[in-house]
């Protein structure tokens, strides 16, 4: 589970760019997407995209660096 801000300070883009190549992954159903309290989590979809992922050498990793707020309000 990742929010914007976490794959902005890995890929070190800003968090608007990451975001809208964010929602062109939900869109293809790559990705899901939760509402955390102010934040949008994003999750890989299903057990079968993670497969293909993983087929491709694209590996997950646990993320979140404390930059989000991930409190529920």
């Amino acid at each position: 589970d990742h929010c914007a801000c976490d794959f902005a300070s890995i890929t070190g883009k800003d968090q608007t760019t990451v975001s809208r190549h964010l929602k062109v992954l939900v869109e293809a159903s790559i990705l899901k997407t939760e509402k955390r309290g102010r934040n949008i989590i994003y999750q890989i979809s299903d057990e079968a995209v993670r497969q293909r992922l993983l087929s491709f050498g694209i590996k997950s990793k646990e993320c979140c660096h404390g930059g989000c707020n991930n409190e529920t309000e």
